[in-house]
């Protein structure tokens, strides 16, 4: 799934780089145009054209911005995904020592002990069972408090 959306992106992306690419020449153009009517040019093909190559020009440079700056967070998202699986696989049947069968992940998401005694119930050693504070042995596994 990742794979598609990713290549779906990058389509999608090369499809508004050529749009932006077309609009900047054609905006350049009309400007180009406009501004030499406006100056007294009698709005001949000369500005015109001027403005259809600047306008290609702030095209392509925004395009090389825009699309680098895709392109390597697009690169990134790959380096991230091949690191989590070279550290996947690095630590798959690693355990904390060499007597213990436990996964390292595993041991990890273990609850840690609680307290004995905090508020209005008590917490068994041998069980780590959760009391009402009145009670004198573990309902869980009938250890005295």
């Amino acid at each position: 799934m990742l794979e598609f959306v990713k290549r779906a992106f990058r389509g999608f992306f090369e499809v508004i780089l050529w749009v932006n690419l077309v609009i900047c020449a054609i905006g350049g153009a009309v400007i180009g145009y406009l501004a030499s009517s406006w100056t007294g040019g009698g709005g001949g093909g000369g500005g015109g054209f001027l403005g259809f190559v600047l306008g290609i020009g702030v095209g392509l440079l925004s395009n090389i911005i825009g699309g680098g700056l895709i392109a390597t967070f697009i690169e990134m998202a790959d380096d991230i995904a091949q690191l989590r699986n070279k550290i996947g696989n690095a630590t798959a049947g690693f355990s904390a020592s060499r007597y213990d069968t436990t996964p390292l992940g595993q041991q990890f998401s273990q609850q840690a002990p609680r307290a004995s005694n905090a508020g209005e119930t008590w917490f068994c050693k041998k069980c780590n069972e959760e009391n009402p504070l009145t009670a004198s042995h573990c309902k869980g596994c009938g250890e005295y408090r």
